[in-house]
């Protein structure tokens, strides 16, 4: 994945100051950076920058117990769920974790031995680079094929372990771990939001809208989406309302909701698992007559922010969740983002506007 100069730079810094130690500084600065971006309303970088504060807490834990100097080796674990295989590699030089990374791929027999033996024969690892062990959760069987052409491969003596106690075992527990934040966090807070709104499946996909306008002036409306309880920015769609009367909220709402459900129909997109309307019971009606004109059956609430109520379609009452609950987290954080687009887009118009340009 490309990144930008100021991104990379940031990723050095961080790996920097968490190998020299530095945890705890590089902790309150990005607390810091959080709280900023909170203010700001840019929920989804002060929600990323969160995820980073947790790993990097997880990971302080652990060196906390410090791994003996000489550990050189690399950490494979895994968790097969919905018949697909979530792995992490773990790099560890000198008892220090430098590099972590990521892989997912259907289930089959024998995945493990097609990986080890894809993962270190795709010309990315030098002799050198290939560590004198690799620390696995299982046995394989016919080990010694595989150290055999992992030590032909690395020019020195690879062994494949599978230790049962010690830190060794400890070290793949704590991939173990990281697999639940690295790949579930948000799976966590979409199986929770569906069994507080009662759906059949969790939603992965969410679509959520958002009206803005100044003194009934360039209204706009913006949709964003997550997907598996995260923003994917490359779903994000915004709308310049083109009814007359667009200073009617409930106008530009039935406007916005048609265009892009007839979209969906008409080009054969993927609908959403739930729809999230910013508003109250009034903008849940207008968005559900619209659904139910293109005979479209998607689940449908709004989240009004006064008391962060959440509506749905024909129901007289509404649903409060603790504001600790992990589905209303990530409402709140799926509305939050849509009020921002809008209001980023609404600006953008009104510069244009003014200078012309």
């Amino acid at each position: 994945m490309l990144q930008n100069k100021e991104d990379y730079l940031k990723r050095v810094a961080i790996a920097r100051k968490i190998l020299k130690g530095s945890v705890d500084e590089l902790i309150s600065e990005l607390e810091s950076e959080m709280k900023k971006n909170t203010e700001i309303q840019n929920y989804e970088y002060a929600m990323t920058l969160r995820t980073q504060i947790a790993a990097i807490r997880t990971l302080k834990k652990k060196q906390v117990m410090e791994f003996t100097k000489t550990i050189d080796s690399h950490a494979i674990n895994y968790s097969i769920v919905g018949g697909e295989v979530y792995l992490l590699v773990f790099n560890i030089r000198k008892g220090v974790v430098e590099e972590k990374q990521e892989f997912v791929f259907d289930y089959y027999e024998d995945f493990l031995e097609n990986f080890i033996t894809g993962f270190y024969d795709n010309g990315q690892f030098s002799s050198e680079k290939i560590p004198s062990e690799i620390l696995l959760p299982v046995e394989i069987e016919d080990a010694n094929v595989l150290e055999e052409f992992l030590s032909k491969k690395a020019s020195h003596k690879v062994k494949l372990l599978s230790p049962k106690s010690g830190e060794k075992k400890e070290l793949l527990d704590f991939v173990e771990k990281n697999i639940t934040a690295t790949f579930f966090a948000g799976n966590e807070r979409t199986s929770a939001l569906k069994l507080a709104l009662g759906l059949e499946k969790a939603p992965r996909i969410i679509e959520c809208f958002d009206i803005s306008h100044l003194s009934g002036t360039n209204t706009v409306a913006s949709m964003v989406t997550f997907n598996d309880g995260f923003a994917d920015k490359s779903n994000y769609r915004k709308f310049k309302i083109r009814a007359p009367t667009s200073a009617d909220d409930l106008w530009a709402m039935e406007e916005v909701i048609r265009r892009r459900y007839s979209r969906v129909i008409n080009d054969k997109l993927r609908k959403p698992d739930l729809i999230v309307i910013d508003g109250g019971p009034t903008q849940l009606g207008v968005a559900q007559r619209v659904l139910k004109e293109l005979k479209l059956n998607i689940p449908l609430i709004s989240l009004a922010k006064q008391f962060e109520e959440i509506h749905f379609p024909n129901k007289s009452s509404s649903l409060r969740l603790d504001k600790k609950h992990k589905g209303l987290q990530l409402l709140q954080a799926i509305r939050d983002e849509a009020h921002r687009f809008a209001i980023s887009y609404h600006r953008l118009l009104r510069k244009k506007q003014i200078t012309g340009k």
